[in-house]
C-alpha cells in the first residue's frame, strides 16, 4: 500500500524544494532509499537525487525552470519501487511515501536502471564550486570518476577519450586540455552519455562509447571568448597564460598558450594519438615524452606550450585540426651513488641542462561519400629537437680512486610522419567492408660529445648515429552482424618495413608482418566484449639472414555492467614485436663513464608480451561511496635489459641481455564513504587504498640468480566538508611507499617514503583560497632526511571580467628553511648494482597576478 500525501512548493524565482517522509507499512522510517526526479518525456536525464537520512527524510533543491510536471523514482532493495507522476501545486508542502515490502525482482529494477543509465545528469548544485572551478574540479568530486594529473580519465574502469562541447565532438585524446581549461562559468550542464555514436564511422547501431558532454551557456555559442592571465613574483618567477574558446553547431575553436618558468605544462603525453604511440620508436619517445612531463623537481625551468584545435562540422563532412608547439630548457641538479650493496663504487655530482624544441600537427578529414560509405584522410606530422648539456665530476672507488669530469653534449633529432586513408562501407544491413592504406616514416639522428678528463688528463670522445624506419601497411576486414552479442569480422593485415641504421657498417633489414584477423564483438546494455586473434608470419632480410617466424597476436576486452553502480572489466593482450634496429649498435654511449654493449644475435629477436587484468568497480554517487579493485599479471619474453657486466678503464659497461622471461604483478584496491550528519547536512569522507607489486626477472653475478622487487603503496585521508563555517573543505592525507630490492634470498635495499599533509580551503562568493602543507620522509638502511613543503593558491574577484590571484609552491624552500637541502629519493637497480639518486631541486615560487576575461 502506498500513500500519498502533500507536494511542492513553487515560486517563480526561487529554487524548487521536493522533499517528504519515506515509512514502511508500519509507520517506520526507512534509510537508505534512493528518490530520482527526472523528466517525464526524457526519463534519461536526472534533474535531481537524494537518498533519505536515518529519519527517513530527504529534500531534493532544483532550478526554477523544470516542467509542470516530474517524474519521481523510489527504490530501495526490500521494498516496492514506486514511480510517480507529481504535479506541482502551490497548495502542497511535502510529498511522502509509504513503501511496501517486496520480493526483490532484479529484472524489473536493471530495466529502469538502464534508462536512466544512458546519459547520466553530472549534478553540480551539491558542489562547492565558483566560476573559476574547472572540469578536473567537478569530476574530481564525484563519485565513480578517476582523474590522472596527466589527463587520463575513467568512470567505474571505462576510459573515456573524448569531452564533447554541445554533443559535437572537440577534444578528441585532448582530455588534459579539457580538463584544465573549461570552468564552471562557461557550462550550462555536464553529462556522462554511454551510448554514444560517432556518426562519421560506419558501425552497427548497438556499439557505442562512453564520452563526456558539456553543454555551454547560451553567452558562449557562436562568439570568440578569449582570456589572459599573468603574474610575477619572488626570485623573478612569472606566468603568462592565453585562452580563446569558440563554440557553435558548426565550428569549435580552442586557442591555448603557456609561459613560464614554474613547471607548469599544458599539455601530457596522453594528448598523443595512440597512432604516434604504436609507430614511433622507443628513441622518439623516450626523447618526445620530455616536453610533456611536469617535474617540480628542478633547479631552473622554462617552458613554453600553444595549441590550436579546429573543428568543423556539416551535414556531409568533418574537419579536425589540432597544432602542439612545445619549447623548453630546464635545469636540474643530481648526486647519484653506485654500489654493490656492500662497497661504494661510484658517486657522481651531476649538472643536466637541456633544451629543445618539438611542433606536432594533427588532421583528420571525414567525407560522407553516401549514406552507407565514409573516407576519412588522417595525418600526424612530428618533429622535435632535443640538445642536452650534462656537467659532472665522478669519483670512482673501485678498482682505483681516480676522478673523472664530463662535459657532455648530445642532440637529438626526429622526424615523423603518419598517413593513413581508411574507406568504411556498409554493403548490406548485416554487412561493413573497411579498408585502410598508411604510410610511416620515421627518420632519427642522435650527435653526442664528450670533453673528459681523468685525473687532469683529458681527450675527447663522439658518437654519431642515424636511422629511418619506413612502414607500409593495409588492411581490409569485413564485418557480419548475427546478432547485438555477436558480430564476427575476418580479414587480413599487412605491414612491410624498409629499416637502416647509419652508423659505422650501415645495417639494413626488411620485411613484414603478414597476419590474418579472425575477431567476435558484441554489445548491449549489461556487456560488451571484442576478442581478437591475429597469426602472424613475420619474414626478415638482410645481408646475411632471410628468416620467416610465426606467431599468434591476441587482444581481448570485456566490460560487464553488472547494474546501475557496478561493472566488471577484463583484458587479455598477447602481442610480438622485433627488436628494434638500432640495438645494432655494438656500444651506445651515454657518457664516458657509461657504455650499453649489443650483440648481433639480438637484432633479429622477437619478443613477446602477455598481460592479463580485471577489475571491479563500484560507485554510488547517492550514498556517496565508491570501491574498485583490480588484478594485473604480466610476462615478458626474449626481451632486453641492461645487466652491469664489468668495469674496465673507469668505464662500467652494461650488457643488453635477452631475458628468458619476466614476470609482474600487481593488486590494487581502493574505497571510499561519505556521512552526511546533523541538519545543515555536513559530509564527512574518508578514504583509503592500498595497492602491491612485484617484479621477477633473472640477472647474471656472473651466475644467473633471480632478481626482485617489490613495491607497496598505502594511503589514507579522511576530511570534513562542513556547511557554514568558515572553511569548506579541510582534508588529512597519509600515504607510505616501500620499495624491497632482492637478490635471491639477500636483501640489496629497503627504500621508504612517508607522506604526511593537509589541506584547507575556502570558496565563498568572489573569494577562493586554498592551502596545502605537510613532509615527506625519505629513508633506506643508510640515510634518512626530511623534506617539508607548502603551497598556497587565492583568487578575488574584482567583478565580472578581472581577478588578482596569489600562487605559491615549495614555500619552505623559496624562504630556505630547516630540512630543504634534499626534496626527493629514488634507487634503481639491475640485480648487480644499486643506483641511489639524490635530489637537491625544487620549483618554489611566490606569483601575485591578474586574469581578465574578454
Amino acid at each position: 500500500m502506498i500513500g500519498l500525501t502533500g507536494c511542492f512548493q513553487t515560486v517563480l524565482a526561487q529554487d524548487v524544494v521536493v522533499k517528504g517522509n519515506i515509512t514502511n507499512t508500519s509507520n517506520q522510517p526507512i534509510e537508505g532509499v534512493a528518490i530520482v526526479l527526472t523528466d517525464i518525456k526524457n526519463t534519461d536525464s536526472t534533474i535531481g537525487y537524494a537518498i533519505t537520512n536515518g529519519n527517513g527524510d530527504y529534500e531534493i533543491t532544483v532550478k526554477p525552470q523544470i516542467k509542470d510536471s516530474l517524474l519521481l523514482i523510489a527504490t530501495h532493495l526490500n521494498y516496492e519501487k514506486v514511480s510517480k507522476i507529481l504535479t506541482i501545486s502551490a497548495s502542497k508542502t511535502a510529498y511522502n511515501l509509504t513503501l511496501k515490502e517486496k520480493s526483490f525482482n532484479l529484472e524489473e529494477i536493471v530495466i529502469e536502471i538502464q534508462k536512466i543509465k544512458d546519459t547520466m545528469a553530472i549534478k553540480t548544485d551539491s558542489l562547492k564550486l565558483t566560476e573559476r572551478s574547472t572540469l578536473r574540479d567537478i569530476l574530481n568530486k564525484t563519485e565513480g570518476f578517476v582523474v590522472s594529473e596527466d589527463g587520463g580519465i575513467t568512470f567505474r574502469g571505462k576510459i573515456i577519450h573524448k569531452v564533447l562541447i554541445n554533443k559535437k565532438e572537440v577534444f578528441v585524446n585532448q582530455n588534459k586540455i579539457a580538463l584544465d581549461n573549461l570552468e564552471y562559468d562557461m557550462m550550462n550542464d555536464i553529462e556522462l552519455i554511454n551510448n554514444y555514436r560517432d556518426q562519421y564511422k560506419i558501425d552497427f547501431e548497438n556499439f557505442t562509447e562512453t564520452v563526456i558532454n558539456v553543454n555551454t551557456r547560451d553567452e558562449f555559442k557562436g562568439i570568440f571568448k578569449p582570456s589572459v592571465e599573468g603574474a610575477y613574483g619572488v626570485k623573478n618567477k612569472y606566468q603568462l597564460n592565453f585562452r580563446g574558446l569558440y563554440f557553435s553547431d558548426y565550428l569549435n575553436a580552442f586557442i591555448t598558450s603557456n609561459t613560464n618558468n614554474i613547471g607548469k605544462k599544458s599539455f601530457s603525453f596522453t594528448n598523443i594519438s595512440e597512432e604516434i604511440k604504436e609507430q614511433s620508436s622507443e628513441f622518439f619517445k623516450d626523447h618526445f615524452t620530455d616536453f610533456f612531463a611536469e617535474d617540480d623537481l628542478l633547479a631552473e625551468s622554462f617552458t613554453s606550450n600553444s595549441s590550436i584545435t579546429l573543428r568543423k562540422e556539416n551535414k556531409k563532412s568533418r574537419l579536425g585540426i589540432v597544432l602542439y608547439y612545445n619549447n623548453l630548457n630546464q635545469k636540474k641538479n643530481t648526486t647519484s651513488e653506485i654500489d654493490d650493496s656492500t662497497t661504494l663504487l661510484n658517486k657522481r655530482e651531476l649538472e643536466s641542462l637541456q633544451k629543445g624544441n618539438s611542433f606536432l600537427s594533427n588532421m583528420s578529414y571525414y567525407r560522407a561519400l553516401s549514406k552507407k560509405a565514409i573516407l576519412s584522410f588522417h595525418s600526424n606530422i612530428t618533429y622535435l629537437e632535443d640538445r642536452d648539456k650534462d656537467r659532472s665530476t665522478v669519483l670512482n672507488f673501485y678498482p682505483t680512486m681516480d676522478t673523472i669530469t664530463e662535459d657532455n653534449r648530445n642532440n637529438a633529432i626526429s622526424l615523423l610522419n603518419i598517413s593513413k586513408l581508411e574507406l568504411q562501407a556498409r554493403l548490406h544491413q548485416r554487412i561493413i567492408l573497411s579498408s585502410i592504406l598508411e604510410y610511416d616514416l620515421e627518420h632519427s639522428k642522435n650527435n653526442f660529445n664528450s670533453n673528459y678528463s681523468i685525473n687532469s688528463n683529458g681527450d675527447n670522445l663522439r658518437q654519431e648515429y642515424d636511422f629511418n624506419n619506413l612502414y607500409l601497411k593495409a588492411n581490409s576486414i569485413m564485418d557480419y552482424k548475427f546478432s547485438n552479442m555477436l558480430t564476427a569480422s575476418l580479414g587480413f593485415k599487412i605491414k612491410t618495413f624498409n629499416e637502416n641504421l647509419n652508423y659505422k657498417n650501415d645495417t639494413e633489414r626488411k620485411g613484414g608482418y603478414y597476419q590474418g584477423l579472425l575477431s567476435f564483438r558484441g554489445q548491449n546494455k549489461k556487456w560488451e566484449y571484442n576478442i581478437e586473434f591475429l597469426p602472424q608470419t613475420i619474414r626478415v632480410r638482410n645481408k646475411d639472414l632471410k628468416e620467416n617466424k610465426g606467431t599468434l597476436d591476441v587482444y581481448i576486452n570485456s566490460d560487464w555492467n553488472l547494474n546501475e553502480n557496478s561493472t566488471i572489466v577484463m583484458s587479455y593482450t598477447q602481442a610480438n614485436a622485433l627488436t628494434e634496429i638500432n640495438y645494432a649498435i655494438d656500444s651506445l654511449t651515454v657518457s664516458y663513464n657509461t657504455r650499453f654493449l649489443n650483440t648481433d644475435d639480438i637484432l633479429n629477436n622477437i619478443s613477446r608480451f602477455n598481460q592479463f587484468s580485471i577489475g571491479y568497480n563500484y560507485s554510488s554517487i547517492i550514498k556517496t561511496q565508491s570501491f574498485r579493485t583490480s588484478y594485473s599479471y604480466g610476462e615478458q619474453r626474449d626481451y632486453l635489459e641492461p645487466i652491469f657486466q664489468i668495469i674496465e678503464q673507469n668505464i662500467f659497461y652494461y650488457q643488453n641481455r635477452l631475458i628468458e622471461k619476466k614476470r609482474s604483478s600487481k593488486y590494487s584496491v581502493a574505497l571510499g564513504k561519505g556521512f552526511y550528519f546533523s541538519k545543515k547536512y555536513h559530509l564527512l569522507r574518508f578514504n583509503s587504498d592500498f595497492s602491491a607489486k612485484f617484479d621477477k626477472f633473472p640477472t647474471f653475478t656472473p651466475e644467473e640468480r633471480m632478481y626482485n622487487v617489490d613495491q607497496y603503496q598505502y594511503g589514507f585521508s579522511t576530511g570534513i566538508e562542513p556547511k557554514g563555517i568558515f572553511f569548506d573543505e579541510l582534508y588529512l592525507k597519509m600515504s607510505i611507499n616501500h620499495q624491497h630490492l632482492f637478490l635471491g634470498n639477500q636483501v640489496l635495499n629497503n627504500n621508504k617514503r612517508y607522506t604526511y599533509g593537509g589541506t584547507i580551503s575556502k570558496k565563498k562568493d568572489k573569494l577562493e583560497a586554498k592551502i596545502s602543507i605537510g613532509q615527506n620522509i625519505f629513508k633506506n638502511e643508510d640515510f634518512k632526511f626530511k623534506s617539508p613543503f607548502m603551497s598556497i593558491e587565492a583568487t578575488v574577484k574584482l567583478n565580472k571580467k578581472m581577478s588578482v590571484f596569489l600562487r605559491g609552491n615549495y614555500l619552505f624552500h623559496l624562504f630556505n628553511f630547516p630540512n630543504t637541502d634534499l626534496t626527493s629519493l629514488s634507487v634503481k637497480s639491475d640485480g648487480n648494482l644499486i643506483q641511489s639518486n639524490y635530489n637537491e631541486n625544487s620549483l618554489n615560487y611566490l606569483i601575485i597576478g591578474t586574469s581578465y576575461k574578454f
